[in-house]
């Protein structure tokens, strides 16, 4: 057993714990997981351009409900026993959240009719970096790992970068 190999022992959490290195991953498999990510990528944006030339055809509350319905309906084929045992409690909350969801999803399909797509896609990505903050102010919870929020903070600063600027070059002027 090589020296890498060896396991790591370290206080954490007020108690000794031991941590296994991960072994490096192949090179192969480490190929396929990137093209992977870049093909996922590469569909969730083009989702951008699709939706912005079908608001041309229709509006996007009935747009929405096409897309959405149909997805549900498929779900609901797939899983339906599980749909099926969730009790009143789990219903009412995955009730709540699609409503909310929905809601989020009308806001940002309703902006692309006068937004581009590259910003509404930008705007989208950039909301992910914003999760472990919001969480942070609004539910006073902190995200594991990374030193703290420390990391949140800064990269949700260079996120709203961009998007300041773009703010600031397009709607200040109005």
């Amino acid at each position: 057993m090589g020296v890498a190999a060896l396991p790591i022992i370290a206080w954490a959490h007020n108690r000794w714990v031991t941590v296994l290195p991960a072994r490096p991953p192949r090179r192969r498999a480490a190929l396929v997981a990137l093209v992977a990510l870049v093909a996922a990528t590469a569909v969730w944006a083009s989702t951008f351009l699709v939706t912005k030339q079908s608001l041309d055809a229709m509006a996007p509350a009935a747009f929405l409900t096409w897309r959405f319905g149909a997805a549900a309906v498929v779900l609901f084929l797939v899983s339906h026993r599980q749909v099926m045992a969730l009790d009143t409690v789990e219903r009412r909350r995955a009730t709540l959240l699609g409503v909310l969801l929905g809601g989020g999803f009308l806001l940002q399909t309703t902006g692309l009719q006068t937004a581009s797509a590259g910003l509404s896609g930008f705007l989208t990505g950039a909301s992910v970096v914003l999760v472990p903050v919001v969480a942070r102010l609004g539910f006073a919870e902190q995200e594991p790992g990374l030193g703290g929020s420390r990391w949140s903070w800064r990269a949700s600063g260079w996120v709203c970068l961009p998007v300041g600027l773009r703010a600031g070059s397009r709607w200040g002027r109005a």
